[in-house]
């Protein structure tokens, strides 16, 4: 089977594309992915997180958010700092149209 007809059957066993017009041989192969997918769907017994762990994560978010904002901010700036060469170009050429003429 070919590695895009396995990538299809395994998105129609997840649900994420439609089994309408699907052939014998696709069938199979969803149900071949429905079985090796079952096991996700045993229970499992829950799992206390280790302590300070959603502090460190909150922690991780907001240097994440925050490399985020810094980089944006440097887009920005390089961004206006072009702008306001060319301005300054134009007023310079405007000003010597100006004294030229």
């Amino acid at each position: 089977m070919g590695r895009e007809r396995d990538l299809d059957a395994a998105e129609r066993a997840l649900g994420t594309a439609p089994r309408k017009g699907e052939s014998a041989r696709g069938k199979r192969a969803r149900e071949a992915w429905e079985l090796r997918l079952a096991a996700l769907l045993r229970p499992v017994e829950p799992v206390a997180p280790p302590s300070g762990m959603f502090g460190r994560i909150s922690e991780r978010l907001a240097h994440a958010r925050t490399r985020e904002a810094l980089a944006d901010a440097r887009r920005s700036a390089r961004r206006w700092k072009g702008i306001a060469v060319v301005a300054g170009l134009i007023v310079v050429g405007l000003s010597l149209l100006l004294l030229a003429g």
